[in-house]
């Protein structure tokens, strides 16, 4: 939507200060020669490539190949969307009626049926972890039916 834009301005934020306590640390050890003068700048520079590492990875399962959707229909408890990834990793979109949350996790494949291994979803709800196919439907324990779409978003 139209704050997503807006998720990287805190990284920015980050990288924007982190320089002028670069310079302002340099100017303090031309002064005292002392080396903890650079503490709250090494701190800022590992935050950064902490998370400079995490939107690597974030870009890495966003762009691998997508092998199928699932989509819950209409009346279901849940408004979900699940991407399963052909890197073994999954994304499950979340709509409510003011936000879209992103989750991701990993899942194991074997025939129609998926076992989901992990996820960072951590509502009070219990996310299903094994489901089956049939068709163009897919079937959680527990929970809602989901409709199958290929990678065009064509319904199987």
């Amino acid at each position: 939507g139209f704050l997503a834009g807006f998720q990287h301005l805190p990284f920015f934020f980050m990288l924007f200060m982190a320089i002028p306590a670069l310079l302002i640390d340099i100017d303090q050890f031309r002064e005292s020669r002392r080396n903890y003068q650079f503490i709250p700048t090494a701190i800022s520079l590992v935050l950064i490539l902490v998370v400079i590492g995490r939107m690597l990875f974030n870009s890495y399962i966003d762009h691998s190949n997508t092998l199928f959707t699932l989509n819950t229909k209409g009346g279901a408890k849940n408004d979900w969307q699940m991407e399963f990834k052909a890197n073994g990793h999954f994304l499950l979109l979340e709509r409510t009626r003011l936000s879209l949350t992103t989750f991701s996790g990993t899942y194991n494949l074997n025939g129609d049926t998926i076992l989901l291994v992990s996820s960072n979803y951590d509502h009070k709800e219990q996310l299903p972890y094994i489901g089956y196919r049939d068709h163009d439907r897919f079937y959680w324990n527990g929970n809602d039916t989901m409709v199958v779409n290929d990678k065009e978003g064509n319904i199987r």
